[in-house]
């Protein structure tokens, strides 16, 4: 049976780790030094961007949020339709995540009825971009944190920008669901030294060399050797899966009549928008549901907001097979079943 989604690993990946094993160097060093900045050279040539390398996705938003001064109390928009981790790293502030609506189509947050918040999350949903300049015009002041998590190597409609560069400050994920994994892990891109320098000792303990100065408020975060080896195994395959990802979509938009996104999309997931039969051939799921629907959040909304193009996303998205190693053939399989 055809995986929904598989991480794909080779030999080289096997001899990097097996090398940072062998070094006998367990922490982060020369290994995660060198991941951040092919990772900084990935996104951007601008030299005044630097990243740090984070255990997971969830501890990066929650990072990036302490990051730009979100603390207990402060409110923090947050769109219905995300992981849950998005929201989790929230709370974890002890902040009020405001949940908002997102369009039917793309997932992303809706511009409208737009409540007062002390900071943004803008997600990008199965890597559409959110639309940074427009949350600009209605928040000139408010820092906003962009979640790449889904849309690492995806670049803005009609520009050349990529993903990540828009916001304040920026989260993408390495985990093993993602085009490149490390196993567990994440990074944060900053656009500022002195948000650099924050956010590598909210990572380590509040300190920001080897020292034993600790100045800052900091936990820890940190990744080991072995993880950030693969991070760079993978890291060396990134454009080729990229390129192939976006084959991935050619093919089933041509087999299923799916409709073109835009120029340069980059997709997380196939989403189909149709029935899919049970059947022993491959593997799907539905989209997340709305994070409103969730028994944990449902605490926080103190109102009541309407949250219909979440719900309408969540019931009308299937995700269909789309690992690295997927193939046309495969493809055309899967086609004929959902057609049949």
């Amino acid at each position: 049976m055809i995986n929904m989604f598989q991480p794909v690993f080779d030999e080289q990946d096997v001899q990097y780790v097996s090398d940072a094993i062998m070094s006998q160097w367990m922490n982060e060093s020369k290994r995660t030094k060198a991941l951040e900045m092919g990772l900084r050279e990935t996104i951007t040539s601008d030299d005044s961007y630097n990243v740090n390398v984070i255990c997971n996705g969830t501890m990066g938003l929650f990072s990036a949020l302490r990051c730009v001064g979100v603390t207990r109390g402060d409110k923090v928009l947050v769109p219905d339709h995300t992981a849950i981790g998005v929201v989790n790293a929230v709370k974890l502030c002890g902040a009020y995540p405001m949940i908002h609506d997102v369009d039917p189509v793309y997932g992303n947050m809706v511009f409208t009825d737009l409540p007062k918040v002390d900071a943004v999350l803008a997600v990008h949903n199965n890597g559409v971009d959110c639309n940074i300049d427009t949350l600009r015009e209605h928040y000139p002041d408010t820092p906003i944190v962009e979640d790449m998590s889904q849309a690492f190597g995806g670049v803005y409609q009609g520009t050349k920008d990529n993903i990540g560069t828009k916001g304040d400050i920026a989260v993408g994920s390495l985990s093993t669901t993602k085009i490149i994994t490390m196993g567990q892990g994440a990074f944060i891109v900053t656009n500022t030294e002195k948000d650099y320098m924050n956010v590598k000792a909210l990572k380590d303990q509040g300190r920001v060399d080897n020292s034993d100065n600790y100045i800052h408020e900091g936990y820890n975060f940190k990744v080991t050797e072995m993880q950030s080896a693969l991070g760079l195994s993978q890291l060396t395959k990134f454009s080729k899966r990229c390129r192939h990802m976006r084959r991935l979509l050619g093919y089933y938009q041509k087999g299923l009549g799916m409709p073109k996104i835009y120029k340069g999309y980059l997709p997380w997931r196939i989403m189909y928008d149709g029935k899919v039969p049970v059947n022993d051939v491959f593997r799907y799921r539905e989209a997340f549901k709305p994070l409103h629907l969730q028994s944990n959040i449902q605490p926080f909304l103190t109102n009541t907001p309407k949250f219909s193009g979440a719900w309408e996303y969540s019931r009308r998205y299937t995700c269909l097979p789309c690992s690295s190693n997927l193939t046309k053939v495969q493809v055309e399989k899967i086609c004929e079943v959902i057609l049949e």
